[in-house]
């Protein structure tokens, strides 16, 4: 039982960095992917 007790926890912090990684890649991606649909619809304006 006093294992399962020091399970919990570093199971609850490893999932909430997990998640933290995550969303902040998102985050990136989306920022990366709205530039580009920006600088195409730009180009697609000019052209």
């Amino acid at each position: 039982m006093t294992g399962r007790s020091y399970f919990f926890p570093i199971l609850i912090v490893l999932a909430v960095i997990t998640l933290g990684t995550v969303i902040k890649a998102d985050a990136a991606n989306i920022d990366k992917e709205m530039s580009n649909m920006n600088i195409k619809t730009a180009t697609f304006a000019m052209g």
